[in-house]
């Protein structure tokens, strides 16, 4: 039975895309008010019709939730699914939220890659991440892949390590060795001008007049 004739009389509308599912059975847990919807698609799904459809049917039966618990054929895996099913982990890792914005995804040898642009790998794989989306994909899809991610330096973080590296490159390589600092010498002998050669008998003034010998004291230590 399909989507939109089991559950037509609780919807007025259901979405299209939804409705075309064909109910493979249904159960229920947390002590009746929540219910699981197994649905087998012929075509990939939107996360916000599906999303539109639990709340309503939630709504018309009183229920704390529904989930529709999807199943695809294997060759119906295609990376521009993953941030579906993303979003569907977010309601139930809330972590997830922020973290994976404009995030890249592609497989490739059976990994789901995905490319941060915002960091976060470290929370996202304390939170348990990568093994919920492997596990979701099995559940959908009936296949196993590994779930790998990878950190992407945003434009702000090359501008800031090429201006590091414009900075370094300005530094001197060798810089000289420091001067030592001046050392006052222990013992100075006193100076007697009058006995430098340039009092020496006979000798001319170059500029100024001529100093007398008596008038130069001498200079003791300094």
């Amino acid at each position: 039975m399909l989507i939109r004739e089991l559950f037509s009389e609780y919807m007025d509308s259901i979405p299209n895309p939804v409705g075309k599912g064909e109910v493979l059975r249904i159960f229920f847990g947390n002590n009746g008010k929540r219910m699981f919807v197994v649905t087998r698609f012929a075509s990939l799904q939107r996360f916000e019709n599906l999303y539109e459809f639990e709340r309503g049917v939630a709504r018309c039966m009183a229920l704390d939730g529904v989930r529709v618990c999807c199943v695809y054929t294997p060759d119906m895996l295609d990376a521009k699914y993953i941030p579906e099913a993303v979003l569907r982990l977010k309601q139930d890792v809330p972590v997830i939220n922020g973290h994976l914005s404009g995030a890249f995804y592609y497989i490739d040898n059976e990994t789901v890659n995905i490319e941060l642009k915002r960091g976060g790998a470290a929370l996202l794989t304390k939170s348990g991440f990568e093994d919920a989306l492997s596990r979701l994909l099995a559940d959908e899809f009936s296949v196993k892949l590994a779930v790998r991610l990878i950190e992407k330096n945003t434009a702000e973080d090359d501008y800031e390590e090429r201006l590091r590296a414009a900075y370094e490159s300005c530094l001197p390589g060798d810089l000289p060795e420091a001067v030592p600092a001046y050392t006052r010498p222990e013992n100075v002998e006193p100076v007697d001008f009058k006995d430098l050669p340039v009092y020496a008998e006979g000798a001319e003034a170059v500029k100024g007049k001529r100093i007398q010998a008596n008038s130069v004291k001498k200079i003791g230590v300094i």
